[in-house]
């Protein structure tokens, strides 16, 4: 997308993020990887939620209080 095709109402820098997306999205390959990252980078939080989760509900090891007479 050239700069005589952004939309004057659109501000310059998401016109700069559209026209990034555009040439980005162009060919097939570099397609597959944008949308393969994306779903990597969804991946993560939701890895890290479940792991905060069921470390919540594991068992823990009983402490042991030593007793002096």
């Amino acid at each position: 997308m050239a700069k005589e095709d952004w939309e004057a109402g659109n501000p310059w820098i998401l016109n700069k993020v559209f026209d990034v997306a555009d040439r980005i999205l162009d060919s097939h390959e570099s397609a597959n990887v944008f949308i393969i990252l994306l779903v990597v980078l969804a991946i993560l939080p939701l890895l890290g939620i479940g792991i905060l989760l069921t470390r919540a509900t594991a068992p823990s090891v009983p402490q042991q209080i030593e007793v002096q007479q």
